[in-house]
């Protein structure tokens, strides 16, 4: 779990910075000359404004957007839940929600993640 802690980091540094990145997932993750993981793809980043929530326009890739992206309020907290979700897909190979946009913000906004214990366990099953 190196690459989520330096991940982590640069999350950290990017909300020093106000930045919120909004796009969190394995395919913005680059791994770099010395191994060491490298966040990119700051496209849809906001900068924001106060510790109140603004309404933005709701953007992100579903499978890993927190339930306050998909009401359009992303905040530093949003990135970490997103981090969490990437986590989640290493450590069991698949993510905790499937299904359509709709599905998906119901499910993210709704519902707790399945176990990581009941996930590893029906993969051993196969």
């Amino acid at each position: 779990m190196i690459y989520a802690k330096q991940i982590a980091s640069a999350l950290q540094y990017a909300h020093s910075k106000r930045l919120v990145h909004r796009d969190v997932k394995p395919e913005n993750m680059l791994v770099g000359a010395n191994h060491e993981v490298l966040l990119s793809d700051f496209g849809i980043a906001t900068v924001t404004q106060s510790s109140r929530h603004q309404l933005q326009e709701v953007a992100g890739t579903t499978s890993y957007m927190a339930p306050e992206q998909f009401r359009g309020q992303a905040s530093a907290a949003s990135d970490q839940y997103s981090l969490a979700v990437v986590a989640y897909e290493w450590l069991c190979g698949e993510r905790p929600f499937k299904g359509s946009f709709y599905e998906l913000a119901s499910q993210h906004l709704l519902l707790s993640p399945p176990p990581l214990f009941h996930i590893n366990k029906r993969s051993s099953l196969r």
